[in-house]
């Protein structure tokens, strides 16, 4: 049964959240940062199936879960914020009514562990009433994946570098 100081206490909360602006890794980025002082998480999974059919092969299917996918971005100063992202994933590729062998499905080379991890910051370079640019600026470092995902020795750091942009049309609308 709901009491009433806690309906109050869930008005008040909503009343004192700020609306916030996500960056999804790997879907959107935007151009700009979280409050100074402020931590962000974001997190999900990802879900991937994808089916080839192939004469001498049969069906080849490609499953992706990706799991945990989570960015933390921390407000440093109000146009600069610092980025740590980081996800646990599972692949397997699998091979159906193969016409040359004939037993139950293959499952080959399954792998799990943490996939390339990077961290970065954003900053704000412009921002008005109606457009927003952003820079972003990410290290995906070798050495912080693990399991099956283990990068070789020769592979190294590895920069990306993002310029993401808003454009706002009306009130409730931007691209």
């Amino acid at each position: 049964m709901w009491r009433f100081s806690t309906i109050i206490f869930i008005l008040g909360v909503s009343q004192c959240l700020a609306q916030i602006e996500t960056d999804r890794p790997d879907f959107t980025e935007s151009p700009n940062v979280v409050p100074k002082g402020a931590l962000q998480v974001e997190t999900g999974f990802i879900l991937e199936n994808d089916k080839s059919t192939f004469r001498t092969l049969g069906v080849r299917e490609d499953r992706n879960l990706t799991l945990n996918t989570t960015l933390l971005r921390f407000g440093l100063t109000e146009s600069v914020e610092i980025r740590f992202n980081w996800n646990v994933q599972q692949q397997k590729i699998i091979f159906i009514n193969h016409p040359l062998i004939d037993f139950p499905p293959d499952i080959l080379d399954p792998r799990r562990g943490f996939n390339t991890s990077f961290i970065g910051f954003k900053t704000n370079l412009y921002k008005s009433e109606k457009v927003s640019i952003g820079f972003l600026g990410h290290l995906y470092i070798p050495e912080l994946t693990s399991g099956d995902f283990t990068a070789p020795e020769d592979v190294k750091v590895a920069p990306e570098f993002l310029i993401p942009l808003t454009y706002k049309l009306a009130e409730k609308f931007n691209i």
